[in-house]
């Protein structure tokens, strides 16, 4: 194993060693209920997250990333299981105390189209949060502007004059406004180009730093997350199928569908990636709503066996720091 990957692992053992979870998901399942059916969108996932730690979050599309998002936030309730921040069980408190902590987890959204009102101000979409806390400063409006580097004259306009990334630099002024402890970062960098995205990648490490931030950073672009991610959690059809510390996630997945994933990610040196093994993935997602039985992955797995047909693995450290559910690894 690689020495950055031991000081990766020594590094993230002795930061929880000495700091509790700032949030924590015990075994938590979460429900849909549709008009003559209802179905799981997340299976007893058990995690944690870090002060000024990035928890990478991937999966395809209907994996349970945003369900998990939302949850965490108190926007949708959990079927079963518990989600403390702060070592507090957030849907179990009143409406007075979980709007105090509510403030202390804020969102960035994945189009700012979408979550920027084109009949407010730059200045307007700023403020609003300051006011509904309680905590109105018309001066902190130019200064978090300054902090995603956007010119002071920014605050005048509508979105609709404001490019892609500015949007989205609008959109994290917005989430900085009240001094979160955590930030939900739901695929931002999708409606934005390349260099953009390099940019906003750089700025949200830069006000970690400087802000002691907590990231849960959502995404399916695996080459950003090795950028940003100190670990990373996969999840398959609702279920956390293995969480790791970033750079060995990359360099030795041990889920046959990690694997996959990291197949797809293209390595620069011409040489390593013609020599390099891959692992294809092939078939269709199951259905949420007809789940296969056993593993979920099996119908897709090209190492599946009569075990994984029938019984579900459960989530082992297989390595320290490195777990994965896999019938492959249990012994």
């Amino acid at each position: 194993m690689k020495s950055d990957v031991l000081d990766e692992i020594a590094h993230i053992l002795q930061e929880e060693a000495i700091t509790p979870p700032l949030f924590e998901l015990q075994n938590v399942s979460v429900d849909y209920k549709l008009s003559t059916t209802a179905f799981r969108a997340l299976h007893n996932v058990s995690l944690q997250g870090y002060p000024r730690e990035t928890l990478g979050i991937v999966g395809e599309s209907g994996c349970g990333k945003s369900t998990l998002a939302k949850t965490l936030l108190c926007l949708q309730p959990p079927t079963q299981g518990k989600v403390l921040f702060r070592g507090q069980d957030l849907h179990q408190l009143k409406a007075n105390s979980l709007r105090q902590k509510r403030k202390e987890m804020q969102m960035i959204f994945q189009d700012p189209d979408a979550s920027l009102n084109p009949r407010m101000t730059v200045y307007e979409h700023i403020v609003e949060p300051l006011m509904i806390h309680g905590l109105f400063d018309k001066p902190q409006v130019l200064k978090l502007l300054d902090m995603v580097q956007l010119p002071a004259q920014v605050q005048d306009k509508y979105p609709y004059q404001l490019s892609g990334g500015q949007k989205q630099r609008v959109s994290i002024a917005r989430a900085l406004s009240v001094m979160p402890k955590l930030i939900v970062c739901d695929e931002p960098l999708s409606a934005l180009d390349v260099s953009v995205s390099t940019q906003i990648i750089q700025l949200l490490q830069e006000l970690q730093a400087e802000n002691n931030l907590a990231y849960l950073f959502i995404t399916h672009d695996l080459a950003s997350l090795r950028l940003l991610a100190h670990r990373i959690a996969v999840f398959y059809l609702g279920n956390l199928v293995e969480e790791a510390p970033t750079e060995m996630l990359y360099r030795t997945p041990l889920h046959p569908y990690t694997q996959g994933l990291m197949s797809a990610v293209a390595i620069p040196d011409p040489e390593k990636e013609r020599r390099r093994s891959r692992v294809v993935i092939t078939g269709e997602i199951p259905s949420v709503l007809a789940p296969p039985t056993g593993c979920p992955f099996h119908t897709r797995c090209p190492m599946a066996r009569e075990e994984c047909r029938r019984i579900k693995p459960q989530l082992l450290e297989i390595k320290p720091k490195h777990y994965v559910a896999c019938h492959l690894y249990k012994n």
